[in-house]
């Protein structure tokens, strides 16, 4: 910003000592016809905690700009120094951005911005003998006359300050300053987006680091359920076939010297070693859904249920269960996922559906709001919803040992939800039956 002295109709150099406006017409900054830095000193000084630190700064002194601001940024952008100047807590500056000057005084205007024609003679006015003057010393030390300080303000914040001096006197006119607000008001604007989008990088910068924080710590947690997978598979399996394995030969070659008591012991034995050996193998199961990379395509639902329905009744062909399932319902997902999926929900109403006489078991689709929501619906035992939270939770059971189960068949159907971006939730009543319903 370069603003030219005005020059009256006579030719002579208009010379107000100070002016006091309250509206105007906002008159065009005439174009140079001086250089700047013999005639004007513009400057930009921000707020920065407890003092005001220059930001550019042109035509001034550098000793002036070192003993007004710390650090002190040139219009380059380079650091002029890196000494530290005195605070700003007394001067005509701070007095400025902090509102503090008086309504009838005639060196401010109705917005606040400061201006005189002659710092000396301002000087006098408002300093005596009695009273150290520290308001404007620096630059009447400096010999500056004609002095403008216009805040950068939006709303009733103030972020700066738009700063001209020259060592003339009488060069400032009304008008300047009427339009060097209106400009100022367009710098404080530009600041604030600029300041935002400057936040809005450094957050990036923060959410970044900390994605890249976490993925590295999700992949050593992967690493060691995989270094724990391989534990559970190999270093665990070997001990309990030898258990399962000593146990047969127990029955087998000592049966005839053992009690009828001791053999119901054996077969006990035996029995929790085989329930400990399905708990292994859906431990690992639970724990290969979350390190399975997902192979998304369009997968045809019907055919996975009917599939599963085929394969449990080949296990028990004498139950009478009523299949019904929606023709044609497709979703998109993981293809071996969803078939364990379907093959829990499915397989956990056949368990539940075993005390009756006649069981149905349904498989469908409702749109709701344009969403697709799948249901899995039986007449079995139902359950209790007041322990409806602990439906999804590994080893989590709301029956007795009259069901066969260790309450990962659920916590897997829940954590393959979670991987396709779904949600899932159960409806029952005691003795009524249950539905499952999921999205994906």
């Amino acid at each position: 910003i370069r603003v030219p002295p005005r020059t009256t109709s006579s030719g002579g150099r208009h010379q107000p000592t100070s002016g006091r406006h309250r509206s105007g017409p906002a008159v065009g900054i005439t174009p140079d016809r001086r250089s700047a830095s013999a005639e004007y000193a513009v400057g930009i000084e921000l707020e920065d905690g407890e003092c005001l630190q220059y930001y550019a700064a042109h035509g001034s002194e550098t000793d002036f700009v070192i003993k007004s601001s710390f650090p002190i940024i040139g219009i380059d952008g380079e650091k002029i120094n890196e000494n530290h100047g005195s605070s700003f807590l007394t001067c005509m500056c701070r007095n400025v951005m902090s509102g503090r000057f008086k309504q009838d005084s005639p060196f401010f205007t109705v917005q606040g911005s400061f201006w005189t024609n002659s710092v000396s003679e301002h000087f006098t006015a408002i300093c005596d003998a009695n009273k150290p003057c520290i308001i404007g010393d620096r630059c009447n030390a400096s010999g500056v006359e004609s002095v403008a300080l216009i805040p950068l303000q939006t709303g009733n914040e103030r972020l700066g300050l738009l700063l001209l001096n020259n060592t003339e006197k009488g060069v400032i006119l009304p008008e300047d300053i009427i339009q060097l607000e209106l400009i100022t008001g367009y710098l404080a604007a530009a600041l604030v987006k600029f300041r935002s989008g400057e936040t809005l990088k450094t957050t990036n910068k923060e959410l970044d680091r900390r994605v890249k924080n976490r993925t590295r710590l999700l992949e050593i947690a992967l690493k060691e359920q995989e270094s724990f997978s391989y534990s559970v598979s190999h270093d665990l399996r070997a001990p309990l076939r030898h258990i399962n394995s000593y146990l047969a030969i127990l029955s087998e070659e000592f049966g005839n010297l053992l009690p009828p008591e001791a053999h119901s012991f054996l077969a006990r034995s035996r029995a929790a070693s085989g329930r400990m050996g399905k708990l292994i193998d859906d431990l690992l199961e639970l724990s290969k859904v979350s390190q399975k990379k997902l192979t998304k395509k369009i997968v045809n639902m019907s055919e996975i249920v009917s599939n599963t329905f085929s394969l449990l009744y080949e296990t028990e062909p004498y139950r009478t269960v009523e299949f019904v399932i929606g023709k044609g319902l497709t979703a998109r997902g993981d293809n071996f996922l969803l078939t364990q999926m379907m093959e829990n929900l499915i397989g956990n109403s056949w368990k539940y559906t075993s005390k009756n006489l006649s069981a149905r078991i349904e498989f469908g689709k409702e749109v709701v709001a344009d969403q697709d929501i799948f249901y899995v619906r039986d007449d079995g035992v139902g359950f209790d919803m007041e322990y409806s939270d602990k439906l999804f939770g590994a080893f989590q059971r709301l029956h007795g040992t009259e069901y066969q189960g260790n309450g990962i068949g659920l916590a897997t159907v829940k954590r393959i939800i979670d991987r396709h971006g779904g949600k899932i939730w159960a409806d029952s009543k005691v003795n009524e039956g249950a539905t499952f319903y999921f999205t994906l």
